[in-house]
């Protein structure tokens, strides 16, 4: 403040007072002037006629301009791009408002982000303020992020195509690659060709594998990965897996068994594909790396605690949230510790030295762990190097309303007694977890142990009912020890049982002549472990409906017809079409070959063609002249148009035949109107199951 001059009074007068006022507000408005001149922003203020009443020194920089001559005037830069919205008025309700524009300045076009209020209202004059910020850099950064963005899912759709381009193709020689292989094995081969063939045959599952892990990630990195929700017996499920890898668990010298908790629901809802693929990739990887000892499956529920327990009793909450675990523990070559969090890591093993002696992509697990957190679950793993590993799936499924156990337990139970005798380890430990499950006391022992073990229950009062016994000892031996069972129990028809290798059970004969009353085939499954040992007790109830002789009638014309189906083969591939007629021939089918759509729908349509009457149409989706999808609108068409003149004649089944794999391919098949669906490469069995399942009655 400007200093006053001695006054002749002790007070100042009223001039000296205003003075002091004057000099006050032309230090404030200094100070005002000053702030806003150092500001980056653009700053401008107009009255409600648009003119401009204030600018700071940004303003005039920026567009190269003096406050003489905007001020007084409606000042507005060229607009490069962008749309400014009507100004603030005091007649709006509106009292800020923001947006964008590219705005010519003295160094080019320039993005600024405005932002427009009311400076003053009420009995002073109408006011808005307009504040920009230079945001040309990050208009520039926004611009490049979304290019890029662009530029990867245009990489990302193009990478789809080429995997399902590359699918296709490769599915389509793999095909005809084990079609021969299957179609070679029924011809007589030395034992050198056979070994051959097979060796053949197992490349080119390995290789289709690959390629199936492949495309399943490039889907879940695309986040394409949509889970179905249908009703499954998840006791299938399991058991369809172990019975497929058995096969080469027994080449390998080790053991495969596993346990399902009996008190589970014994249908759920979820994606029984996806779930069969969690279970098949951790017992798949067990046995891999397993040289010694064995693999043991167990399935049950997530305790409340975290930690899963193979068997332990559901209790549905509201929601029916059913906390499935399925656990994979193996006596293999173990992980190290710091090579754990590399399992699931994309295109990574934990061992170098491993990946090359056993291959792979590295996707397996961690395909798998996607699935799983899909489901709302986890795979977790422990493990000591060179002591084995427990690989452990959670996943959450629904439990379907009304659903009863997989099996309830019948009311005499503890009347039964359980003897293991000799049972090799895992095979044992799987066995007890069933019978722990079914609340059946169960003990193991070693066989040269199991005479005292009778002869110690008899005397406490609890003799063994049942005793199982491994089929490798010796029939006499295990003759003895039945027959000392069943004298030590007198009053009790003790059961003896005894567990067999697949390719071992026809000596079985030989228990039987010793007094057994029943066999096992390893893997053992766990409802037929029960109902051996406990009888109509304990298993599910099968429910056999009565034949129904006018359906029986009603499929075909003829007898003959039903036993001997006629199939139009619609194929372009010469090789595949060998090898599906082949396979059709081999399932008593009389089978027409055409090459192309169009073919097929003038046998299908035509009145005049003879050959007119199908009851199954295989028909591949990319053909010349006429795909599949085209051809089988056509014939679906046809069939729905002429329904009064084709009389009797039904539309055939139509299911396609195609190597393409992803599950949206299979969607375009069903809305094109085809029945079914058969991936290449296909198997005898499928072809022999779709012949079955037209056969059966309505």
């Amino acid at each position: 403040m400007r200093p006053r001059a001695l006054a002749s009074t002790a007070y100042p007068s009223l001039a000296e007072r205003l003075e002091d006022i004057d000099w006050a507000l032309r230090e404030t408005e200094i100070r005002y002037r000053d702030l806003l001149d150092n500001q980056e922003d653009v700053i401008l203020r107009c009255d409600s006629s648009g003119r401009v009443t204030f600018v700071n020194t940004s303003v005039c920089t920026t567009f190269a301009v003096t406050p003489a001559v905007i001020l007084g005037t409606q000042f507005l830069p060229r607009v490069v791009s962008g749309h400014r919205p009507p100004a603030l008025t005091p007649d709006t309700r509106l009292r800020r408002q923001r947006f964008s524009l590219e705005l010519e300045t003295a160094a080019g076009p320039r993005w600024f982000d405005f932002e427009e209020h009311v400076a003053t209202a009420g009995s002073l004059d109408f006011e808005t303020q307009l504040v920009g910020r230079d945001i040309t850099e990050q208009h520039r950064q926004e611009l490049e992020l979304a290019e890029a963005r662009d530029q990867a899912e245009a990489a990302n759709r193009a990478k789809s195509r080429f995997l399902a381009a590359m699918s296709h193709e490769i599915r389509t020689p793999m095909n005809g690659i084990l079609g021969m292989g299957t179609l070679l094995k029924d011809t007589e081969m030395s034992a050198d060709q056979r070994t051959f063939v097979q060796a053949i045959d197992r490349s080119a599952r390995t290789l289709l594998a690959l390629i199936d892990e492949i495309l399943d990630f490039s889907k879940i990195e695309a986040g394409k990965l949509d889970l179905e929700a249908r009703t499954f017996n998840i006791e299938d499920c399991v058991q369809s897996v172990v019975e497929l890898l058995a096969p080469k668990a027994n080449e390998k010298g080790i053991e495969l068994a596993w346990a399902i908790d009996p008190a589970l629901p014994e249908m759920v809802l979820g994606d029984e594909m996806r779930v069969r693929q969690i279970v098949t990739n951790l017992v798949g990887n067990a046995v891999k790396f397993t040289e010694t000892g064995g693999v043991l499956v167990t399935v049950g529920l997530k305790s409340h605690a975290g930690h899963h327990s193979p068997i332990a009793d559901p209790v549905p909450n509201k929601s029916y949230d059913l906390r499935l675990a399925v656990s994979v523990a193996d006596s293999g070559i173990g992980i190290k510790p710091e090579a754990i969090e590399m399992l699931f890591s994309e295109f990574e093993q934990g061992d170098p030295a491993v990946h090359r002696q056993h291959g792979g992509t590295g996707l397996g697990l961690a395909i798998s762990r996607r699935l799983a957190r899909a489901m709302d679950g986890d795979i977790l793993v422990s493990s000591d190097a060179g002591h084995g590993s427990r690989f452990t799936a959670t996943m959450t499924l629904q439990r379907v309303n009304h659903a009863r156990p997989l099996r309830s337990p019948g009311a005499d139970n503890d009347a039964t007694h359980v003897l293991l005798a000799g049972l090799m380890p895992v095979a044992e430990a799987a066995l007890r977890l069933t019978f722990d499950g079914a609340h059946v006391p169960v003990e193991a022992v070693a066989f040269e142990m199991a005479d005292a073990a009778l002869a110690a229950a008899a005397r406490e009062g609890v003799p063994f009912t049942v005793v199982i016994m491994d089929g490798s000892v010796a029939t006499a031996e295990a003759g003895h020890l039945l027959a000392a069972a069943k004298t030590l129990n007198p009053n009790v028809d003790v059961r003896g049982i005894v567990s067999f290798d697949a390719k071992r059970h026809q000596v079985y004969d030989r228990f039987k002549l010793a007094g057994f009353n029943g066999y096992l085939l390893r893997p053992v499954r766990p409802s037929s472990l029960l109902v051996q040992t406990l009888g109509g007790h304990f298993g599910r109830r099968v429910h056999r409906p009565a034949i129904d002789l006018k359906k029986l009638r009603s499929f075909g014309a003829h007898a003959d017809e039903r036993r001997r189906l006629r199939v139009l083969l619609a194929e372009d591939n010469e090789i595949n079409a060998l090898v599906a007629r082949r396979m059709l021939e081999h399932s008593d089918c009389d089978v027409t070959h055409v090459g192309d759509g169009n073919q097929a729908v003038r046998l299908l349509t035509e009145p005049q063609a003879a050959a007119g009457v199908f009851d199954l149409v295989l028909m591949d989706m990319h053909m010349p002249v006429m795909d599949g999808l085209d051809a089988t609108r056509c014939i679906r068409r046809h069939f729905s148009e002429h329904a009064t003149v084709v009389g009797t004649r039904r539309a055939p089944y139509i299911v396609a035949l195609t190597a393409n794999a992803f599950a949206e391919d299979r969607q375009r098949c069903l809305d094109a109107g085809m029945d079914d669906y058969l991936a290449k490469p296909f198997e005898r069995a499928e072809f022999d199951a779709l012949i079955e399942r037209l056969r059966r009655p309505d």
